[in-house]
């Protein structure tokens, strides 16, 4: 939670510049989808039956809303920064 606090104060305050803030924002989103994809498999292997399959469930989707932030950092931090 206080990695979450700071964050929330970085980007609010845009410490160093709205450009650090992009960058930032683009490279935290993906790396907290990515924490939350292992928390849910975390949790999947202490449930069984009906939780285990919704667990797997919400690991599938998270890991799909990883894949997703990535995909839009690269575009947001290379390809619009290149002029694309």
């Amino acid at each position: 939670m206080l990695v979450t606090g700071v964050i929330g104060v970085w980007l609010g305050l845009q410490i160093a510049g709205a450009r650090v803030t992009l960058w930032v924002d683009d490279l935290v989103t993906p790396l907290a989808a990515s924490v939350a994809c292992v928390s849910c498999l975390g949790a999947r292997a202490r449930h069984d039956g009906r939780m285990r399959l919704s667990e797997r469930a919400n690991a599938l989707i998270v890991t799909v809303l990883t894949l997703a932030c990535t995909v839009l950092a690269i575009f947001d931090l290379f390809l619009l920064a290149s002029g694309f």
